[in-house]
């Protein structure tokens, strides 16, 4: 993989209940872009070579037929979150009908992954510098690995940056230490306050190891959780258990500006204007 480039990861197999509808399908820039089509554009530059689409099944043909009329270097492959997609002995419950949260999402993508990667959310605009602050981390660590234990990065954002005006969210506000490494994470809901904090909006740096750290982390949270039928592995609080139990350390990088995003239907003619307006200054 270090020779071929990092891998984009793009969580799509949301169901977008607060939206209305699937946003990953969502034509919202001036030529009919998704917003995953502008994290594309910036992994390439910033030096990916593919990108993989965790999608439910359902998906698959409008995603390709969308992919099909861009331009882009990058190989995209498409992954499938399954509800079945579980360790061995285990089962699906009887009132079990919505994914198993972001954590089964990267592992869906388990046998399409066998390298560093870049994980962001397919209804989420990061900004170019996010994802160039990915590449970096990566072509660094590559080239200087740490030895004691794997290394995350965190693309940290301005919590203030990230509201919404139509309704509250939920963010994952991060905590580091003098070394601008993270100490805690905490997942806050309801969140309609501006604040001084940084927040994690998905956008991870991830090692070669992820999959073999998520796997038992996954069937823990399974162990504990599985019978419940709205209960998500979701990925702040798995890595933030890797970082408790000394597994993994995570750099964060405060390089995340311009963030938009469609929690609420509302927000999409804000969106829209905001993209039309980013377009026309390249």
């Amino acid at each position: 993989m270090t020779d071929r480039g990092w891998t984009l990861l793009v969580l799509a197999a949301g169901r977008g209940s607060r939206f209305g509808g699937p946003k990953q399908l969502e034509p919202l820039g001036g030529r009919g872009e998704f917003l995953s089509d502008y994290a594309l554009q910036d992994a390439e530059r910033a030096g990916a070579a593919r990108a993989v689409f965790v999608i439910s099944p359902e998906h698959e043909s409008a995603f390709r037929e969308h992919h099909a009329t861009r331009q882009s270097s990058l190989v995209i492959a498409y992954a499938h979150q399954r509800l079945d997609d579980l360790p061995d002995g285990m089962r699906v419950p009887a009132n079990r009908t919505k994914p198993w949260g972001t954590t089964h999402a990267v592992l869906a993508a388990r046998n399409h992954v066998d390298g560093p990667f870049t994980i962001v959310n397919a209804d989420d605009y990061y900004g170019p510098e996010a994802i160039a602050a990915a590449g970096r981390f990566i072509s660094d660590r590559l080239t200087d690995p740490p030895t004691d234990r794997p290394e995350f990065a965190a693309i940290a954002f301005p919590l203030t940056e990230t509201l919404s005006p139509n309704g509250p969210v939920s963010r994952a506000i991060l905590q580091t230490d003098a070394t601008d490494h993270l100490v805690t994470i905490e997942e806050r809901h309801d969140v309609r306050d501006p604040s001084e904090d940084w927040v994690s909006m998905n956008c991870w740096v991830c090692p070669a190891e992820t999959m073999k750290l998520f796997q038992p982390a996954f069937a823990d949270f399974l162990a504990q959780h599985g019978d419940s039928p709205g209960a998500e592995c979701a990925l702040p609080e798995t890595i933030g258990t890797l970082v408790d139990r000394g597994r993994a350390r995570v750099r964060v990088i405060r390089a995340g500006r311009g963030w938009l995003g469609v929690t609420h239907r509302t927000d999409r003619a804000f969106v829209v204007e905001r993209l039309r307006a980013i377009q026309s200054n390249h």
